[in-house]
């Protein structure tokens, strides 16, 4: 049985030899947005000098900006509605097409579904097996035409979900990198099957050829595809037992918060206003039939004040709370979300691999489970149960001790998963796209659908997924340019578009924030991967550590002991844009598993280090609650010190202008050529209220 499945991956390698040697002129002539090289292949333009950082976030609006633009009266071309991954995406590629665009979000930016997420940035195998199910089905030979439209549909949406993951990975990737996944098999024939289909009662002997054509759909974009016999399984995941062998590719992970906040921070770069903490309330119809909606009435969450935006077009692109938005205006307006709810649970990461996680492709429910590595912990799940969607949902224990149960089922003996093993755990949404019309009972779609009420000219989206986050806001906003007939509109170039900290981004950059700023190399990491470029501004910050004479860590003050996490950002976060002054983080920085806060409350996290980066996101994050107009000026640090948000000296002197690349010795650290502050500011924009930082 192991030869047939090496010679179908050797045919499946003589596929992929033939598809290099056909495409591979055409691939190494175009980068990941499309522009035209020099015939070498690039995937991210690298910057060479540390003075390059990228995006100015100092150049960014505020949210008083946003808040003045948005109640200033003026009509836009289009407001948005949702501020998750399609929302905000849906912003950055409408401004960008020079329409004037508006956007609002009720809670923090990628509060609800777009946050909640398994992390994952999948091309969709799953699905893609389903799709030559479709063809395998005994149907088939009854409604063959019927059978090749649903195999068309799920096999282009899954090419569509490569080809965007391949995007993401390679124009973003300060925010998106590739994770292998293995896939244990512990017998040649499996029954009950895969995916509830007999034909993947086999799929341990094709496994490896079907993860190379996977790889094919992406263009050869992420790493290979290979196969681990038992004794590398066995030394990879001790914890399994009896592994014939292990199939290996790859899906992308993220931060989903973070990649939710840079999408929505570039929109505001770009021109957009933008503005979270602002809730929807009602439609302003004022146009003639068919176009009758002219605007939104909306409510400032943090003040109470309300207002009205005007726009020529209104967009609703809220997720999995789209029904309930729609039935403001039309009570009886039917169903076309089918939520489901998903919930994920962290365990420690001595469950998995730092840089690998592996899979369980059939649970006691027939579903697929991950064991992800994310954060120096082990991210599992998934459940799938069909609900209503709520706003910051809890997680019941029914669900957690379920995702315990299969999670110990999977693993040698030798280990077990205990219930207080589970460090935190999270519910999101899945909004899945209902049919109207289909029948009571029919399955529901990852596809995206788009649609225009005839009526009040109301366009909106449900469905779909994050990988495809930037194709379906695309496909929105042509939409929206066609129905609305918006002659000045250009065409889409977000592809070519790098997000928040993207700009100068390249894989040493944590070594040149090493040297110039003597932070850890841990920290630097973390401040890298979550930041971008736009972890200097972090580092400009950095205060003197208590490190001891040898050590290289003297700037950068730990947040939580075992964290790279670092006080700096949550400075960075609140001087930002913040109307109040930040509350001060709990004492325990544990994450918990209640889901159902107050709106200035923790929301359960994926680890410790997720927490922090929540407690500090919400109300405090992007745009935060904030009004950096009204915000206090000076603000009390650790060790009694005040200190300047416009990154002033401790003892509340200025900081000395100095040109670019110049170094100061620290007497606070022995002398220590210590990089100055603050030059980019004085020279580009002077003493202006500080802007974004993320």
């Amino acid at each position: 049985m192991l030869r047939r499945a090496l010679l179908g991956g050797g045919a499946a390698g003589a596929a992929y030899v033939a598809y290099r040697s056909t495409a591979g002129g055409a691939e190494e002539t175009t980068d990941f947005s499309g522009e035209a090289t020099t015939g070498k292949r690039r995937k991210i333009q690298r910057f060479q000098s540390l003075l390059d950082r990228g995006h100015n976030p100092e150049k960014a609006k505020t949210r008083a900006d946003m808040i003045k633009e948005l109640k200033a009266g003026e009509p836009f071309d289009v407001v948005i509605i949702g501020g998750g991954c399609t929302g905000s995406g849906a912003a950055l590629d409408s401004v960008t097409r020079g329409l004037k665009t508006a956007c609002i979000e009720r809670g923090d930016f990628s509060n609800e579904t777009s946050s909640r997420s398994s992390k994952l940035i999948w091309g969709g195998f799953k699905y893609l097996q389903v799709a030559f199910a479709e063809l395998l089905n005994r149907k088939s030979l009854m409604a063959p035409v019927s059978s090749v439209n649903k195999f068309l549909g799920e096999f282009g949406m899954v090419y569509e979900c490569c080809t965007e993951r391949s995007w993401l990975a390679g124009m973003q990737n300060h925010l998106v990198h590739y994770v292998p996944q293995a896939v244990p098999f512990f017998s040649w024939f499996v029954w009950p099957p895969y995916f509830d289909h007999p034909f993947y009662s086999i799929l341990p002997m094709i496994a490896l050829p079907a993860f190379i054509f996977y790889d094919a759909l992406a263009g050869f974009n992420s790493p290979s595809s290979y196969a681990m016999g038992p004794k590398k399984t066995k030394e990879l995941f001790p914890q399994l037992t009896d592994v014939l062998y292990s199939a290996v590719y790859c899906e992308a992970m993220h931060n989903d918060a973070r990649t939710g906040t840079a999408i929505a921070l570039t929109a505001g770069l770009k021109g957009a206003s933008i503005a979270n903490y602002v809730e929807m309330t009602g439609f302003v119809h004022e146009g003639p039939e068919g176009a009758t909606a002219t605007g939104i009435k909306c409510v400032d969450k943090l003040t109470g004040e309300t207002f009205v935006i005007r726009a020529a077009a209104v967009v609703l692109a809220t997720g999995a709370f789209l029904d309930s938005v729609r039935r403001m205006d039309d009570p009886n307006a039917e169903k076309s979300v089918a939520a489901a709810a998903g919930v994920h649970i962290v365990l420690p990461g001595y469950f998995t691999p730092e840089n690998m996680g592996w899979c369980n492709l059939r649970t006691s429910r027939g579903a697929t489970m991950y064991f992800l590595p994310w954060q120096g912990h082990c991210v599992v799940g998934s459940t799938d149960k069909k609900c209503d969607a709520t706003s910051s949902p809890a997680v019941t224990e029914d669900e957690i001790q379920f995702l315990v149960n299969e999670a110990a089922s999977t693993l040698s003996k030798d280990i077990r998963i205990r219930r207080s093993d589970v460090l935190s755990a999270w519910q999101g949404w899945r909004p899945l796209y209902r049919d109207p019309n289909a029948p009571p009972g029919a399955p529901v779609s990852r596809h995206h659908a788009i649609g225009t009420d005839p009526k009040t000219g109301v366009t909106f989206i449900c469905g779909g997924k994050w990988s495809t986050y930037r194709a379906m806001a695309e496909e929105l906003i042509d939409k929206v340019v066609e129905h609305k007939k918006f002659k000045h509109a250009r065409p889409c170039t977000t592809r070519k578009i790098k997000l928040l900290g993207g700009e100068g981004y390249h894989k040493l950059l944590h070594v040149q924030l090493v040297q110039k700023y003597a932070i850890s190399e841990a920290q630097a990491h973390h401040l890298v991967r979550t930041y971008g470029t736009n972890a200097f501004a972090v580092c400009e910050l950095s205060r003197p550590t208590d490190a001891k004479q040898g050590s290289t860590h003297k700037f950068g003050k730990t947040l939580v002991q075992g964290f790279p996490f670092m006080e700096e950002e949550i400075e960075c976060a609140t001087a930002s844009a913040a109307t109040a002054p930040a509350r001060p983080l709990a004492p325990d920085a544990r994450p918990r598993e209640e889901s159902n806060p107050a709106p200035h409350s923790c929301r359960p996290a994926c680890c410790p280090a997720e927490q922090v980066r929540v407690q500090a996101r919400d109300g405090l994050h992007g745009q935060g609650h904030a009004d950096a107009a009204h915000a206090p000026r000076v603000r009390q640090l650790g060790g009694g010190q005040e200190r300047h948000p416009a990154r002033g000296r401790p003892d509340g002197h200025p900081p000395q202008v100095v040109k670019v690349g110049e170094e100061e010795a620290d007497p606070r650290c022995g002398g220590l050529r210590r990089p100055v502050r603050r030059p980019r500011r004085q020279q580009e924009v002077g003493d202006a209220a500080p802007g974004h930082v993320h």
